[in-house]
């Protein structure tokens, strides 16, 4: 029998406590729900289908789902004829209201992000300073060490540090060797710098991996010395042994690592994040989300990029998943294969053109960086490998020099086409020139911007890596949508937390935190194209638009509730309050 809709709009109040929470089983697959601006006509749901923000396609009053799938999207009364008209069997009908001061909009989609690394982090020392953590001086990092040494039993037990930034430390250093030899006793102990591309060991550590012997070196890294000695610092790959050291030598069981996944994912979610990215990943990182995808854990749609150096000899396995949700419980499929070619522009690693403003005290002036395949010949030979499995490449590139080798090595491989776009990812440094490459290369080639660099370190880049004039043009958003080059915008969690809404901003605002000025005001972009950045584009990006990034009938219902201005992006005010994963709530603020 049809229900009567003035009965329904009576139980409003006991459909609003009968909201599921987190962590309860899925609604019934047959419900119906019913998302509704309130009042009525003042469309708050944004559907992200318009060219613009003006655009009165993007705007409605109503959207009805089930079972995962928007069924009708329109005006509040065609959509209760609509559920009139197919609730016919009895089918439990419930109602959420949109109401002022909020935005139903389509969930969040991770474009790069590193959410096995996260899962990494939460078993190390949080050493990040503000806006995100509380370790601003080098005192407090070298107490927050100490305190960490003396609670782990093992007396040679690793203790791991992650995030700290000398570009935010006061004094703006790195730790040292033999400061952390001070505090560590016989622990090996290793602080992970913010980029995550180099870090600093104690000598316990560095004695374990081999470096204290002056003739070691790594390719592709460098192990820092002064007056012969090492200072402890290690780039690039040299951090990476570092990491894989700690990898080998922690005593983590599987349980613990999932349930960290899980929190992880829930900080996904908190983001408004429905569709997650690991963007350079492990074997054993692949293994476990394999793993819990067969097993039917997995809430989020996860996306994942082999790391092309720890998984060359096994790419052939992962092929079956490349752009293919078909397996398991659908929510896991590989986005393509990761290269990095160089280093961070915070860190003063990645591959530059021009000198560096300032180098490290450790490096010569003229100092710009290096790549990490020394080997063009043999880099274009792993990339066509990758090609001629039918994949497509993500490639990290920070500096101008790394985002011209991997532009060229992708235009001369170019009529080896994959069915996703390949994407130089992060293109920080990316020179005018380029800008327009991407334009006449967009039929196979986008690229993926950090605009929160302008945030967190656009200070540091103005004054102490690039300068005035090449830091105006850190992440140029505006380059690329003024010559309708299809991008998208990401945070590189753990970088930063997976907060899309500061990227956002600071896409749209560029003011930087450290002294809350503007950098680069010709680089900003409007609100809209800014989310648009991260449900549309990153959408086409995945080769997923038929079924998310905008809401529409027959797609995910993966959406957020925002409260606040999603156009005006004030992360003081603009926040994510839900999120739904194929209909279901899996986060409330």
């Amino acid at each position: 029998m049809k229900k009567n809709f003035l009965q329904l709009f009576c139980l409003i109040s006991a459909l609003v406590l009968c909201t599921p929470a987190i962590g309860q089983s899925k609604k019934n697959s047959t419900t119906f729900t019913m998302y509704l601006s309130a009042p009525v006509f003042s469309k708050r749901i944004l559907t992200m289908r318009g060219k613009n923000v003006n655009d009165l396609y993007n705007y409605v009053d109503a959207l009805v789902e089930q079972n995962g799938i928007i069924k009708f999207i329109g005006t509040a009364d065609s959509a209760k004829m609509f559920v009139n008209k197919n609730a016919t069997h009895g089918e439990e009908v419930k109602m959420e209201f949109i109401t002022a001061g909020t935005i139903l909009m389509p969930g969040f989609i991770d474009p790069h992000a590193h959410i096995a690394q996260q899962v990494s982090a939460y078993a190390t020392i949080d050493l990040a300073p503000l806006p995100y953590g509380n370790v601003n001086t080098m005192t407090q990092l070298y107490s927050t060490m100490r305190n960490a040494a003396k609670l782990v039993s093992n007396p040679t037990g690793l203790v791991v540090g992650n995030g700290y930034d000398d570009s935010r430390l006061t004094p703006m250093q790195h730790p040292r060797r033999d400061s952390l030899d001070n505090l560590s006793g016989n622990h090996p102990m290793y602080l992970i710098h913010n980029s995550g591309h180099m870090g600093v060991g104690n000598t316990a550590l560095l004695k374990a991996l081999g470096f204290m012997d002056p003739n070691a070196s790594v390719e592709g890294g460098t192990i820092v010395r002064e007056n012969g000695q090492p200072t402890g610092l290690l780039t690039e790959n040299a951090n990476v042994a570092a990491m894989e050291y700690i990898l080998k030598h922690t005593n983590a069981n599987k349980d613990s690592t999932v349930a960290r996944l899980m929190r992880a994912e829930k900080l996904w979610f908190a983001n408004g994040l429905t569709t997650v990215c690991e963007g350079r990943c492990d074997p054993n990182s692949l293994l476990l989300i394999e793993g819990l995808n067969m097993n039917n854990q997995l809430t989020a749609d996860f996306i994942v990029l082999p790391d092309f150096d720890t998984n060359k000899d096994n790419l052939s396995h992962w092929k079956q998943y490349y752009n293919n949700y078909n397996y398991g419980s659908h929510h896991f499929k590989i986005g393509g294969v990761k290269f990095t070619f160089d280093g961070s522009p915070q860190g003063r690693d990645a591959w530059l053109k021009v000198a560096y403003a300032h180098p490290p005290i450790w490096e010569k002036p003229g100092y710009r960086g290096a790549p990490i395949y020394p080997d063009p010949v043999k880099l274009r030979e792993y990339v066509k490998g990758v090609f001629d499995m039918g994949m497509s490449v993500h490639i990290h590139c920070n500096g101008d020099a790394a985002i011209e080798e991997g532009l060229s090595v992708i235009e001369n491989l170019k009529n080896h086409k994959a069915p996703l776009k390949n994407v130089i990812i992060h293109s920080q440094m990316c020179t005018t020139d380029q800008i327009l490459r991407f334009k006449n290369d967009t039929s196979f080639l986008m690229p993926s911007f950090f605009p929160t660099h302008t945030y967190l370190w656009g200070v540091w880049h103005r004054d102490t890596t690039m300068g005035l004039t090449r830091a105006r043009r850190i992440s140029p958003c505006k380059d690329a949508l003024d010559n309708n080059i299809l991008f998208t915008i990401h945070t590189d969690a753990p970088v930063t937390p997976p907060d899309m809404l500061t990227a956002a901003y600071s896409a749209v605002n560029r003011i930087t935190l450290m002294d809350k000025t503007v950098l680069g005001p010709e680089q900003r972009i409007d609100g809209y194209n800014a989310l648009k950045a991260m449900t549309v584009n990153a959408a086409i990006q995945w080769g997923e638009l038929s079924s998310k990034g905008t809401l529409d009938k027959g797609k995910k219902a993966d959406m957020i509730l925002i409260s606040g201005d999603p156009m005006q992006i004030d992360p003081s005010v603009t926040v994510v309050s839900r999120t739904y994963k194929d209909g279901n709530e899996v986060y409330r603020r």
